[in-house]
This record gives structure tokens, C-alpha cells and sequence, in this order.
């Protein structure tokens, strides 16, 4: 009797920790590819969504959605003659926190950041190193530049064609004992300034400041890296991102490609064509077919802030720069209005009030055929919008509630090929050297 009632207890006690088990897989289950309250609280963005690599451009021979995962292969059969990424394209990386996981199964990889975009899924930058033989696992790496610039515990800075080891801040067996070898590892990676860390499972890694400023990079993109070599498997899961806003500001474009940046298909009444591509280090933009116009926007939506970029616009054309950009396009336009009788400096805004604040002095100060400076403060709510030409002020203008009616409080940046108007259909709009500065609410 009471062999069975302890064979029962046995049972029960097997049964509850089973129940136990699988809950607990069930809660490790939900928090892959999830953001936690406290991420979410903290303004933390998932970067993939578990199923596709939207937002993500690679080899899609290499690289593809496995188990919840991206994963990056090569074979004897589909190997790859030199390193190759999976690019994050939209939006640049200044200053921020990522997070992530992954997984190797041989060969080497790593995660890219602040890195340049040389073509072809090409990359090369500031890397956080990732070894299946686990030797160089944990430190920063700067690809296609300066080669190893931190070792595992170290904390460094670099001056100018020389790096100085100014403490330790863990040991290189600690990192190596922290690399689960056979299962998922955990990435933090923080650049604010010129100082940046890398933590992993807990452990900290490395810190580098970057005082080299000819060759430090303040901003660039997201990638992961698949290497050449024997054949290899990575993995990569949870990605998510924290930006910080730089008291400087930071770049909208990298000079090369249209990372951070897509066309606005979502504005039928007002042109959904047009051809965007880079050309000498500009964004370029031209009416395709000849009379259609459309738009080029961010993917990162901003609400109070100080937006400045050159521009170079062909005599005759119009074009405008575009504030807190809905779906639907309501918004406020900053014109560009290159032609006799036109304005700019102007507000205008689209599918709401139309012309609110013209600006005759703005065409004064702009330079026919040359690069021109245009800065922008947008502020408060109603918004208050300032535009400068070349640093003269031109247009201070204080909405009212009946005047910015409709239009969102935080949106999209674009910029404009407008349609229409004969004597322009092949001119161009360019535009370079883009930076944002984020404000806090209530700046003067």
C-alpha cells in the first residue's frame, strides 16, 4: 500500500515538473524575438520580426529565416569567395544600445555597427567578434581599416595611429568562459561619443575610446557578418535597438546608399513616382516618367528637432522638404520653390491648409547652380518653424491650433520631386550632408 501511494506521489511529482518544464520553455519561447515591458518602457525597437528579412538586404543565397532565427550558411556546394553581410537599411546607427543573441556553428562572424557600406554587401567598421574556436570572441575588430583595436578585458584608447591599454575591466579566460560554445550567446553593444562596449552573457568585453578622429566613425549601418572560409552556420535572434540622441546631432546619410531612407508609396494624389539614387555623394532626385514626382522618406519618425543639409536644385524646379510626415502625407512643407515667382523658405501644408507662410526673401539668398545651406527648426505643438538660406533667417512661423489642424505631431522626414510643370521634367534636386538634432520638448 505504501509502495503505491509513494509510486502515486512519484507520478504527481514527475507531472508537476513537467507542467513546470514546459512552462518555463513556454516563457523562454515567448520572450524570443519579443520586447520585454521594461524594453518597450525604455524605447527599445525590435529590429526583426522572427519570420522575414524585411528591413534586411543580403545574399539571399547565404542568408534566410530559420526556427525563429536569420540564419547565414555557407557549404562546399554555396561557399562565399570573401566576406559578405546582411545589412539593416533602415536607418543609420550614431549613438544607441543593441541587443541581440546568436549562435555559431564553425567558422568566424560578428556584428557590424557604425560601419561604412562599400557596395555589394560589402562592409567595413567597428566589429563585436563572434568565433566558433572562441579565441577572438568578445573583441572589437574594425573590418577593411584598422584590424584588431581591442583585445578581450581591455579597456583602450586609440590616438592617432596608436592604441594605449589605460586598464582592465575583465580578463580574457573570464570572457572565454562566458561563451556558451555549443548554444545562444548574448550581445550588448553601446557606442555614445567615442566610447564604446561591448558586453557578453553579463560579461564585459571590451571598451574603446576613439580619439583617432581622422579615421573614428560617429555613425554608419547595422550588419552581420557571414565569413569566408570552411564551411559555417550563424545564427542571429532578439535584435533590438535603443537610440540616443546626440547633443550634435548625427547623420541622416551616409554619402554612399539610401540606407535609412525609402520611397513614400502611400501618396496617390500627389505622386508616387520619381527616381531617388545617390550620385557623388549626394541624394538625387528627377521626375521618372518625365512629369511624375513623388517622394523619399525616412523610415524614423521625429517630432521636435533641427533638421540642416545642402542643396543643389536646377533653375527651373520644384521641390520641398517635408516635417512630422504621416501615412497619408499631411504635413509641413518647407519649399523649395526654384522658379520665377517661387518661394523658399515657405510653409505649405498638403491636404490640410495649403499655403500658410510665404517667404519672398528665401529665393534672395539662394545661389543659382551652387551647394546651399538650409537648416530647419521644427517645435512645439502647434509647431513653430524656422528656416534659414545659406544662415540668413527667413521665415519664423508660430502655427495656430485651426492652422496645424490634421497634421501629426510626430511623423517622417521627406524630401520632394514635384510633379508636373513643363521646361523641368529632366532638372534634379540634390541633396547632402543631412543631420537631425533631436530635441527635448520645451528646448529654446
Amino acid at each position: 500500500m505504501e509502495e503505491g501511494v509513494q509510486s502515486m506521489r512519484n507520478v504527481q511529482l514527475i507531472g508537476m515538473l513537467t507542467v513546470i518544464l514546459v512552462l518555463a520553455s513556454t516563457a523562454l519561447a515567448v520572450q524570443v524575438n519579443t520586447l520585454t515591458a521594461e524594453e518597450r518602457e525604455a524605447g527599445f525597437v525590435q529590429l526583426f520580426d522572427g519570420k522575414t528579412l524585411t528591413g534586411w538586404d543580403g545574399n539571399p543565397k547565404l542568408w534566410s529565416v530559420v526556427d525563429g532565427a536569420i540564419a547565414g550558411r555557407t557549404t562546399p556546394e554555396n561557399p562565399t569567395r570573401g566576406n559578405t553581410f546582411l545589412i539593416w537599411r533602415q536607418g543609420l546607427l550614431c549613438d544607441f544600445e543593441l541587443r541581440l543573441s546568436w549562435k555559431i556553428e564553425g567558422g568566424n562572424s560578428g556584428v557590424q555597427y557604425r560601419s561604412r557600406d562599400h557596395g555589394k554587401w560589402v562592409v567595413g567598421g567597428y566589429q563585436a567578434d563572434i568565433d566558433a574556436n572562441n579565441r577572438y570572441t568578445g573583441i572589437l575588430y574594425e573590418e577593411r581599416a584598422r584590424g584588431v583595436m581591442v583585445n578581450r578585458g581591455d579597456k583602450v584608447e586609440r590616438g592617432p595611429g596608436k592604441s594605449v591599454v589605460v586598464d582592465k575591466i575583465s580578463s580574457d579566460a573570464a570572457v572565454a568562459e562566458a561563451v556558451n560554445r555549443d548554444g545562444w550567446n548574448d550581445y550588448v553593444i553601446t557606442a555614445r561619443g567615442n566610447t564604446l562596449t561591448q558586453t557578453l552573457n553579463d560579461v564585459p568585453t571590451m571598451m574603446l575610446i576613439d580619439n583617432e578622429k581622422a579615421k573614428a566613425a560617429d555613425s554608419g549601418v547595422l550588419a552581420l557578418q557571414l565569413h569566408a572560409g570552411p564551411p559555417m552556420t550563424i545564427r542571429f535572434r532578439s535584435i533590438r535597438l535603443k537610440r540616443f540622441a546626440p547633443k550634435g546631432g548625427e547623420s541622416l546619410f551616409d554619402g554612399q546608399s539610401l540606407t535609412g531612407w525609402k520611397r513614400h508609396d502611400s501618396l496617390p494624389g500627389h505622386g508616387v513616382a520619381g527616381r531617388w539614387y545617390v550620385e557623388d555623394g549626394a541624394i538625387v532626385g528627377v521626375q521618372d516618367p518625365p512629369g511624375k514626382g513623388g517622394f523619399l522618406t525616412t523610415f524614423r519618425k521625429f517630432k521636435d528637432f533641427e533638421f540642416e543639409c545642402e542643396t543643389q536644385v536646377d533653375w527651373p524646379f520644384d521641390s520641398g522638404i517635408f516635417l512630422r510626415v504621416g501615412p497619408h502625407g499631411k504635413s509641413h512643407q518647407v519649399t523649395i520653390d526654384y522658379r520665377d515667382g517661387g518661394d523658399i523658405g515657405g510653409i505649405y501644408c498638403p491636404w490640410t491648409q495649403g499655403a500658410v507662410h510665404r517667404s519672398p526673401e528665401g529665393i534672395k539668398h539662394f545661389k543659382k547652380g551652387a551647394w546651399n545651406h538650409i537648416k530647419i527648426s521644427c517645435q512645439g505643438e502647434p509647431a513653430r518653424i524656422k528656416v534659414w538660406v545659406n544662415k540668413t533667417q527667413v521665415t519664423d512661423y508660430q502655427h495656430t491650433a485651426a492652422s496645424t489642424k490634421g497634421i501629426p505631431q510626430e511623423g517622417t522626414l521627406c524630401l520632394q520631386i514635384h510633379p508636373g510643370g513643363e521646361g523641368y521634367d529632366q532638372s534634379k534636386a540634390r541633396f547632402r550632408k543631412l543631420r537631425i538634432r533631436e530635441l527635448p520638448p520645451g528646448t529654446k
